[in-house]
């Protein structure tokens, strides 16, 4: 979901008009990031989450090219903390839990299919996959390659 998206919904559920709910929405943004910037820290809206910044420590690092040893500077970083409330809603009102019950329920209405090569797997994960509402890739599971196996074989040696 986009701004625009967001913004479109809010102005339906609360009954304002999109250019103000526009103008609400650009004054909270920039009232958390000037709040931020000015360092005060953490910001709380209850029954949703705090708001805040964090400074990491000095550290040494190794450049992988030369293997010189770096001081990577200290750098502040903004961080959101959802509230009790939040986790408690999303833990209720699972979107992939839903997403599957939905799925399978599709899948066992018998008009859904046409003939018996219709119950195969892969048709199954289509129709899950068609019915998914994730829209950006941080939303699905990413996938980790098997680590490589090293060789007990010396290089060089047939």
């Amino acid at each position: 979901m986009n701004t625009k998206d967001f913004i479109k919904l809010v102005a339906v559920k609360s009954k304002i008009e999109s250019n103000t709910v526009e103008k609400v929405l650009n004054a909270v943004t920039e009232s958390i990031t000037d709040l931020l910037t000015r360092g005060i820290s953490p910001i709380y809206i209850n029954g949703f989450g705090s708001f805040g910044y964090r400074i990491s420590e000095e550290r040494a690092a190794r450049n992988p090219r030369t293997g010189e040893v770096v001081m990577v500077p200290p750098t502040c970083y903004a961080y959101f903390r959802p509230a009790d409330q939040l986790k408690l809603a999303l833990k209720e009102k699972s979107i992939i839990t839903d997403n599957v019950k939905q799925a399978s329920q599709n899948l066992v209405s018998q008009d859904n299919f046409d003939d018996e090569d219709d119950l195969d797997e892969n048709n199954a994960i289509e129709d899950y996959n068609d019915q998914a509402v994730f829209q950006r890739k941080n939303d699905y599971t990413p996938f980790y390659p098997p680590k490589r196996i090293k060789s007990s074989m010396p290089v060089g040696v047939l």
